[in-house]
């Protein structure tokens, strides 16, 4: 028995002491911003700062299921490639990739090189069905109703161009609409404003409210254009609709907003979940949209870049990639297969993505709501920090909460955010987005918002010294006065 309780002593304390080691390589302590290590608002840097949590987690939580000294390890082993000390908040811009997959990637690439020809034509297309495969299954729609492309922009352009060549043949009718929300991603509506309003589209916009508190709000406001619309006898070709807006961020009721659509006579739905896929669950067949996307490298663990793109099988025969290339009139999918030379190995990679969230405990259900927890926790420390509220409610969060700046920061546009961000990252080490919504959106007096994500890699810490950093430069302010 005393050898027994020997042993589990000994097992405790190098475990203690793996933790600790792994805490400090995270980039806490000794990776302090200079700024921050006098301030006398710092908190102690502490993993047990996640203690509290226990009272805070979802019903739908299965995080109990990772710990802190499992994912401390993953830390140093598959993202110690990160640059130590920085607090890398902002993962819902560019994702991450795990030194595994990147190994796998690293492979693909090495096929390549090796000898080009032979795996052009006896390994390139075998490893791409397989990548369709492995998301099919994940996001469940037959293999041949999905291709793979490089990022959510693509799928966007390969849909404006079907609408563009619908005005130019005479399918649609110029003043034809092209219905979108007010938060649509940039580099979407571009696709659409160049493609099908240059065309002769119609844009019509939903004003989706900042902030929400419920879903039925963003349902409110679609329903709200759509009876207009109709009653002013206008003909929907298409609507634009996102399933996580990505700035800022709400997960939005898309299978009911897709089914408003059709009920309302919409001729197509096309949902942007480019911010989606390891976020929640995706099931394109009940969501039933006729085109849905979503990048894998975000929050999937991809490599950059690589995205899925379904469409419905009756729309296939019309559509094409935007890159003109070999494989031209053979096929979505042969055209997406082969765009040309360039490096396709973050596509192959793809199966590798779902090998590493299979070995996390629980998988991706609980990276999901690991991330919920924690991040809906940052929320609530950082607003009641900051004396701010959280612009969206607890069941439209999922990895990224947007939280209020304090009003002291004076914050009222987009460059002076901007300048804040950079300030934060030159001066503080953290690396984070932000949102200015409209004047008239905001009736709480909160100016400016940062959109704050979680990912596996991410500690306590860092939100402290985000949390920290920026009630220094309020302190600063303060003292100017």
């Amino acid at each position: 028995m005393a050898a027994v309780a020997r042993d589990a002593a000994i097992r405790e304390r190098d475990l203690a002491l793996a933790m600790h080691e792994t805490f400090m390589a995270s980039g806490s302590e000794d990776a302090i911003s200079p700024r921050l290590q006098n301030f006398e608002g710092r908190d102690n840097y502490s993993p047990r700062s996640w203690k509290f949590l226990d009272d805070l987690r979802s019903p739908r939580s299965k995080s109990k299921e990772l710990n802190e000294a499992y994912l401390m390890n993953l830390r140093l082993t598959e993202f110690s490639h990160h640059e130590r000390g920085a607090a890398r908040l902002n993962h819902g811009s560019f994702g991450t990739c795990p030194k595994s997959v990147l190994a796998v990637q690293a492979e693909w690439a090495q096929r390549w090189l090796k000898q080009p020809d032979a795996f052009y034509f006896n390994g390139l297309e075998a490893g791409l069905l397989e990548a369709r495969r492995a998301v099919s299954e994940h996001v469940n729609c037959p293999v041949e109703e999905l291709v793979l492309v490089d990022n959510a922009t693509v799928s966007a352009s390969i849909v404006a161009m079907d609408v563009m060549w619908a005005l130019a043949e005479g399918r649609y009718q110029k003043g034809d609409v092209i219905l979108m929300l007010n938060f649509a991603y940039k580099a979407v509506a571009n696709a659409f404003q160049a493609y099908g309003v240059r065309a002769g589209a119609q844009p019509l916009v939903v004003e989706i409210p900042f902030p929400i508190r419920s879903p039925s709000e963003a349902l409110a406001a679609l329903e709200k254009v759509l009876q207009k619309s109709k009653s002013e006898e206008k003909v929907i070709r298409l609507a634009v609709l996102d399933h996580i807006v990505s700035m800022p961020s709400i997960i939005l009721p898309v299978k009911k907003m897709v089914a408003m659509c059709r009920r309302y006579g919409v001729e197509q739905v096309f949902v942007d979940g480019a911010q989606s896929i390891g976020q929640v669950d995706i099931n394109v067949q009940d969501i039933d949209a006729d085109y849905y996307t979503s990048n894998l490298n975000k929050w999937l663990f991809a490599p950059t870049t690589a995205s899925l793109f379904h469409c419905k099988a009756k729309h296939i025969p019309r559509l094409h990639h935007p890159i003109t290339s070999h494989n031209y009139g053979k096929g979505l999918v042969e055209e997406c297969n082969w765009v040309g030379t360039r490096d396709y190995s973050s596509l192959l990679a793809v199966p590798a993505c779902f090998q590493f969230v299979d070995r996390v405990p629980g998988g991706l259900k609980a990276i999901n709501a690991y991330n919920h927890d924690r991040i809906m926790a940052v929320g609530q420390m950082l607003a009641e920090a900051w004396g701010t509220h959280c612009g969206v409610a607890s069941e439209m969060v999922g990895s990224m909460v947007m939280v209020g700046l304090p009003p002291a920061l004076q914050i009222s546009s987009s460059q002076e955010l901007h300048s804040l961000r950079t300030r934060l990252r030159q001066e503080f080490s953290v690396e984070v987005y932000g949102f200015v919504p409209k004047r008239s959106q905001d009736h709480e007096g909160f100016s400016a918002y940062l959109r704050v994500s979680h990912q596996l890699y991410n500690t306590w810490d860092e939100y402290l010294r985000l949390r920290d950093a920026v009630n220094l430069l309020v302190a600063e302010i303060s003292k100017r006065r």
